[in-house]
């Protein structure tokens, strides 16, 4: 039989080069065996054979240990590719490791853009938007206050601060204090027909299961299409659930209108003013009067009498404006010293003096009543001389 050689390059389906060691021992079992056979062959022959047969064994000897040596040299090889066959698995466990852990880190970071943040940020100091020069919008806390601000960073100025949206509730348990040197509410447009306008400002309190509210509403007077000012009304109304108490109106007329319940009080341009009812001095009854300080109202139609009475216009920057002419009973010295108690010091304009209607009018009762107790005084005197007269005429 031919000898058989360990093949020692061809790679195998395992990767690796060459024989395995079982299919390497395989080969030099069989060689072994040749020999054997050949030498027992050699033997039976004898004399020469015999030294051949020693020739031969020697260098199958010296075959069997080269063979020997290139099995171990392919083992330690084969050795070698395993163990750096393992480190490759390691290694790559190891990479696969640490990119899970980018993975983990790369989805917990905050994203620059697009991206979603899933779970609480917290933050350790001022978030700030935008970039200089543009306004930016900080937002920074400490123990108990949130702080918002517009701010220019680049010159240290606050800015104008937009916010939209369809709705927006404000829930606070304590107190709101605005610092502004204006507050300004204003509404959108009011289309034609939009008879309800809005309201532009409400102040709700609860007392119990009713809401009581304080209302400014601007408003059509009338179911119209007009857009101009002058068909609309200002209301400032107390409400109470769906039902207003009282309004005070400014109306499209230019009067000043006061709504309790389904009466109206109004104050007009032209410096007049109409009541469903009657101006009621509060102070009439005698029983809330000092009995000890109570007397008559002496020679009250000579202080009427002291009184300057005229007919004439206001300046253009009082009354109605000096359209037209009016009656007036002047509140000057005359009235100073004929009827002190009347006279109001500067209760026009803080400077000007005016007079109360209801003082007015006891000077005017005690006069009538004066007036009438000297036409009962004639009217007996009369009645004397009516009776002397008939007595002279008897006796003729």
């Amino acid at each position: 039989m031919p000898q058989k050689f360990i093949d020692q390059t061809t790679i195998q389906p395992d990767g690796k080069p060459g024989d395995d060691a079982f299919t390497a021992f395989e080969i030099c079992n069989d060689n072994f065996q040749d020999a054997e056979a050949r030498l027992v062959a050699l033997e039976a022959g004898g004399g020469e054979t015999g030294g051949r047969l020693d020739n031969e064994i020697a260098a199958r000897t010296a075959a069997d240990t080269a063979l020997g040596a290139r099995i171990d040299a392919a083992n330690d090889r084969i050795t070698s590719v395993d163990t750096k066959a393992t480190d490759a698995g390691t290694a790559a466990e190891t990479a696969d490791g640490k990119a899970v852990a980018a993975q983990t880190t790369a989805n917990a970071a905050l994203p620059k853009t697009g991206g979603t943040i899933t779970s609480d940020l917290y933050v350790q100091g001022a978030i700030v938007t935008g970039t200089a020069p543009n306004v930016n919008m900080t937002i920074a806390s400490d123990a108990s206050v949130l702080y918002t601000e517009a701010v220019n960073r680049a010159t240290n100025t606050r800015k104008q601060w937009n916010a939209y949206a369809a709705s927006f509730n404000l829930e606070v348990a304590g107190g709101v204090r605005v610092v502004t040197v204006q507050l300004s509410a204003v509404s959108p447009t009011v289309p034609a027909g939009l008879y309800a306008g809005y309201t532009l400002g409400r102040w709700e309190s609860r007392p119990g299961d009713n809401s009581d509210a304080l209302e400014m509403h601007y408003y059509r007077e009338e179911n119209a299409n007009s857009t101009s000012w002058s068909a609309f009304n200002w209301r400032l109304q107390r409400k109470v659930d769906a039902t207003p108490q009282q309004i005070i109106e400014f109306n499209r007329s230019g009067s000043l209108d006061i709504l309790i319940g389904n009466q109206r009080f109004r104050f007009l341009p032209n410096g007049n003013a109409t009541a469903p009812g009657s101006f009621i001095n509060g102070g009439s009854d005698p029983q809330i009067k000092d009995p000890e300080s109570l007397r008559p109202i002496q020679n009250a139609t000579e202080s009427l009498l002291g009184l300057n009475t005229r007919i004439g216009r206001y300046l253009e920057s009082f009354g109605d404006g000096g359209k037209t002419d009016r009656a007036f009973v002047m509140a000057d010295d005359a009235m100073r010293e004929h009827t002190p108690e009347v006279i109001i010091e500067d209760v026009i304009q803080e400077k000007y003096a005016g007079w109360a209607t209801d003082q007015l009018i006891a000077y005017l009762v005690a006069a009538h009543r004066e007036g009438v107790e000297r036409e009962r005084q004639m009217q007996v005197t009369i009645d004397s001389l009516i009776d002397r007269i008939a007595v002279l005429e008897g006796g003729a």
